[in-house]
C-alpha cells in the first residue's frame, strides 16, 4: 500500500463527505447521521476550507483520511480516517505532518465515547486535560493536549 500526502482540494469535498459519515458513524454508532451532515456540508466548504490548513491522505491513490487544522490557535478541528483504512499509518502520517507544522502543543477534542481516538491519541502520547462538550453539539467530550517535542 501506498500512503502520501498532499494539500486537501476542492474535487476531495464529495468524497470527504462519505468518509466522514462513515468514520463518525463507525466511531459512535448511535450518531444520526443524517441529521449531522448536511452541517457538515456546510460548514466544511464554508469554515474549514478557507481559514485552516487540510490535509488529504490517500491509500493507493484513494482518499483515506484528511485532518483539520487551525494554526492560529494550535487546535486540530479534525482527524477522520476511513475505518477500513484504520492501523494502516494513515492517522499517525496525518498527525506527524501537523506536527511538522506546530512543534508546540496541539490541542483538540475527542468525544467521550469514540473509544478507538482515545486510544490512539493517548498512544501518541497526547494527554486528556479535562472534561469538555462541543461547542457545536454539545457532545460530552474530553479535552486533549499534544505536548510539544512529542511524535
Amino acid at each position: 500500500m501506498r500512503l502520501a500526502l498532499r494539500p486537501f482540494a476542492k474535487a476531495d469535498l464529495e468524497p470527504s463527505y462519505g468518509l466522514w459519515r462513515r468514520a463518525w458513524a463507525a466511531a459512535v454508532p448511535s450518531l444520526d447521521m443524517d441529521a449531522l451532515e448536511p452541517g457538515w456540508r456546510h460548514q466544511f466548504p464554508a469554515e474549514y476550507l478557507p481559514a485552516r490548513i487540510v490535509l488529504a491522505a490517500d491509500l493507493d491513490r484513494v482518499l483515506a483520511g484528511f485532518a483539520i487544522f487551525d494554526p492560529a490557535r494550535s487546535w486540530l478541528d479534525q482527524l477522520v480516517v476511513d475505518p477500513a483504512r484504520q492501523r494502516a499509518g494513515v492517522g499517525r502520517a496525518l498527525m506527524g505532518a501537523i506536527r511538522d507544522l506546530e512543534a508546540g502543543p496541539i490541542e483538540f477534542r475527542v468525544m467521550q465515547a469514540n473509544a478507538g481516538a482515545i486510544a490512539f491519541y493517548e498512544r501518541l502520547g497526547c494527554v486528556r486535560l479535562r472534561p469538555d462538550a462541543s461547542p457545536t453539539t454539545g457532545w460530552p467530550s474530553w479535552r486533549y493536549v499534544w505536548p510539544a517535542g512529542r511524535r
